[in-house]
C-alpha cells in the first residue's frame, strides 16, 4: 500500500455475498399461483457484496468481509468478487452452502426477492473484530441485515468506540435494529424499512427515526427519488426518468454511490452526493441482474469526480 493510499479514509463492509438468480415473469405471483418465468441472469449479489462493489468502484479502498461454501457457488463468489476493486475477507465454511437469492423481476416493475442467508449468520464477532482492528476514526463501517443481530450489535459498538462513520442498512429487517439507531451515523432505509422501525410514513417517520438517533437518514422512494434529512432539514432529490428493466441492487448501488462520493470529498452524506447516487442507481434498472449492472469502475469514478454532476 501506498503512502497516498495510507492517508486515504477506508470503508469496512460486513454483509453477505451471494449468487442472485433472476427470473423475470410478466407479473409477480400470489400465494397459490404458478406462473412462467424466463431465467434471465445469474451472477454476484448479496448485499454487503453489491454495496462494497459500488463503493469500491467510486475510488474509495473498500474491504468486503464474508463468508462463502465450499461448494460451485462459493467459487463462482469468490472468482466474481476477485474481478473488482476491492480487499476481501472471506472466510470457507465446509458444512455450509453458500448464500444464493432467488428473484422474481417484473417485467418493467417490482421484483421479489428470497435469499438465504446461512453462511453469512455463520460470521462471528471475533472474526469482525479481527478487521476492525484496522479500522481509523474517520474510515466507514457498512452493515446490513444478513448477520446475526449479536454480531452486527458488537461492530456497530466497536465502530462507534473507533470513531468510525456507521451506516446501517436495515434490511432484511429485524425489530433488534431500534437498538442500534442511537450508535448510527447514516441510515438508509425505503419506505417499508422506515414503517417497520416508526409505524409511521414519509416526514413522520423521519422525525421518529432523527429523535432515536441517527445523525442523518436517507429514504428511498422509488420512482419519487429520496430524502435526505438531518435535524435542521431536510431535502428531496428525485428519481431520473429511465428504463426500469430490473430493480434488484439497485439501492445496494445507490447507497455504495453515495457513500464513497461522501467520503471521497471529505464529507457526510450531502446532496451531491445522493444526486451521484440517483444517477447510478437510474443506470443500474436499465439491465438485469445486480451487481453485473451497476456501472462500471471509469463511469462511476467520472461520476462521483465531476463537478458538472450536481
Amino acid at each position: 500500500m501506498s503512502a497516498k493510499e495510507e492517508n486515504l479514509r477506508r470503508a469496512f463492509v460486513f454483509g453477505n455475498a451471494a449468487v442472485d438468480e433472476v427470473f423475470q415473469v410478466r407479473d409477480l405471483p400470489v400465494a397459490g399461483e404458478s406462473v412462467l418465468g424466463t431465467t434471465a441472469s445469474m451472477g454476484l449479489g448479496g448485499k454487503g457484496a453489491n454495496q462494497a462493489i459500488a463503493l469500491a468502484r467510486t475510488g474509495m479502498p473498500t474491504t468486503l468481509l464474508s463468508a462463502v461454501g465450499s461448494d460451485w457457488y462459493g467459487r463462482e463468489i469468490t472468482k466474481a468478487l476477485s474481478c473488482e476493486p476491492l480487499e476481501t475477507e472471506l472466510f470457507e465454511r465446509k458444512d455450509i452452502p453458500s448464500d444464493r437469492s432467488i428473484v422474481f423481476a417484473q417485467e418493467h416493475g417490482d421484483n421479489v426477492i428470497v435469499t438465504t442467508n446461512a453462511c453469512a449468520r455463520s460470521i462471528s464477532a471475533n472474526e469482525c473484530m479481527s478487521l476492525l482492528e484496522h479500522c481509523r476514526a474517520g474510515d466507514a463501517v457498512l452493515l446490513q441485515g444478513n448477520l446475526r443481530t449479536d454480531v452486527t450489535a458488537t461492530v456497530c459498538q466497536e465502530a462507534r468506540r473507533r470513531d468510525a462513520f456507521l451506516v446501517l442498512n436495515p434490511s432484511p429487517f429485524d425489530t433488534a435494529f431500534h437498538d442500534l439507531l442511537n450508535l448510527t451515523d447514516a441510515l438508509f432505509v425505503n419506505e417499508s424499512e422506515a414503517f417497520s422501525l416508526t409505524g409511521l410514513s414519509r416526514q413522520e417517520a423521519l422525525a421518529a427515526l432523527l429523535r432515536a438517533g441517527p445523525r442523518q437518514i436517507v429514504l428511498t422512494l422509488g420512482s419519487e427519488g429520496s430524502l435526505l434529512a438531518c435535524k435542521s432539514e431536510v431535502i428531496h432529490v428525485p428519481a431520473i426518468k429511465a428504463e426500469i428493466v430490473d430493480v434488484t441492487g439497485a439501492g445496494d448501488c445507490f447507497e455504495g454511490v453515495a457513500v464513497g462520493s461522501s467520503l471521497r470529498r471529505g464529507n457526510r452524506i450531502d446532496e451531491a452526493a445522493i444526486i451521484h447516487a440517483t444517477k447510478a442507481a437510474g443506470q443500474t434498472i436499465g439491465a438485469l441482474g445486480a451487481s453485473q449492472a451497476f456501472p462500471n469502475k471509469k463511469v462511476i469514478e467520472s461520476l462521483v469526480q465531476n463537478s458538472d454532476a450536481v
